[in-house]
């Protein structure tokens, strides 16, 4: 089912004369982008030199869409200037760019590449996935800008204050549940029992080791090119906790691979491992963060419910309230 969504006047006006200013010849269609409502439109491109580029701009009009867009051009090109970063992180760079009131675009890197898709997963691809992931997250927070940045005398404001960054915070989380929770009573059955999790691990959560974090970790934004993994679509980079981008690739998985995931990060992270409580609070959270849209947007505007990614989800909220040892099952 195609989504509604508020669209950039005269998007395709400026997107078309934006791509023959840069001497680009898109290949993905614009007019399919805006139908099936993506907030996103991505295209590879040729110049008329024959060389490749992605072309990516802005469509939607939304608030997330004009805050995450700044992000990720605004994280790429900050990330692409501190060697500590590119020394954990490999990711494309960015050639051209404008964040404008008319349009945000962004001209990146192409590279020779496909992305990640679970029919291709195999323990090698976790164990390159979760080397990546610890890399990641072993880039010092200390160098992270987390308010405004001036790149090349052009003043950019990054959103690092705003609800996509900082993800360490119990009163977010309480307020989210209570948010979700009642949109789902006729599939979870367990609410208090979550609320209550989370109440007795309130100080584990505002406590817990803040790391650099994807936060939309999933195949969808990892490209295999010439043996590397690289992170693509950063426009919900955030500060969270250790556990949320492992939990949010976890709940994306099926069960086969779920496990080697989760197994092979335990053996590579660098601290006594993973804390096996934090991440059954943040399991529990993804799985909410899936199931909601999923039954209670499409409940409410009409379309069809995929019942039995509902009830995988809701039955790994159970077992990650009994125990990690059940997640492993």
């Amino acid at each position: 089912m195609n989504r509604k969504i508020k669209i950039v006047p005269d998007i395709k006006k400026r997107i078309n004369r934006q791509l023959e200013l840069l001497d680009l010849k898109a290949k993905e269609s614009l007019d399919e982008a805006i139908k099936i409502g993506l907030h996103f439109y991505t295209s590879y491109c040729l110049k008329s030199d024959g060389s490749k580029y992605i072309f990516k701009a802005r469509i939607s009009d939304e608030y997330f869409a004009c805050k995450s867009f700044a992000n990720e051009v605004n994280a790429t090109l900050f990330f692409s200037q501190i060697p500590e970063i590119k020394k954990h992180v490999v990711f494309r760079n960015v050639y051209d760019w404008g964040l404008t009131a008319r349009l945000d675009w962004a001209v990146y890197e192409f590279l020779q590449g496909k992305v990640v898709t679970e029919e291709k997963v195999h323990q090698k691809i976790i164990n390159s996935i979760v080397k990546a992931l610890v890399q990641l997250q072993s880039v010092p927070v200390s160098i992270v800008p987390v308010d405004i940045y001036h790149f090349d005398g052009i003043f950019s404001k990054i959103w690092f204050k705003d609800i996509f960054w900082h993800d360490n915070d119990y009163t977010r989380y309480k307020k989210q549940l209570k948010i979700m929770l009642p949109h789902l009573k006729r599939i979870i059955k367990c609410d208090e029992k979550i609320l209550e999790f989370f109440r007795k691990n309130k100080k584990l959560i505002n406590e817990s080791e803040k790391v650099l974090a994807h936060g939309d970790f999933d195949l969808n934004n990892i490209l295999l090119s010439n043996s590397k993994i690289f992170f693509i679509d950063w426009e919900r980079i955030r500060i969270a906790n250790r556990a949320f981008d492992l939990s949010n690739m976890y709940t994306r998985l099926s069960a086969s691979w779920r496990n080697d995931l989760l197994r092979t990060f335990i053996k590579k992270a660098p601290n006594p491992t993973l804390n096996r409580k934090l991440f059954r609070l943040m399991v529990i959270l993804q799985c909410l963060y899936k199931i909601h849209p999923a039954y209670y947007y499409k409940e409410v505007k009409g379309g069809k419910i995929d019942i039995k990614a509902i009830e995988d989800w809701n039955q790994t909220i159970l077992k990650a309230l009994d125990s990690f040892d059940a997640l492993l099952k």
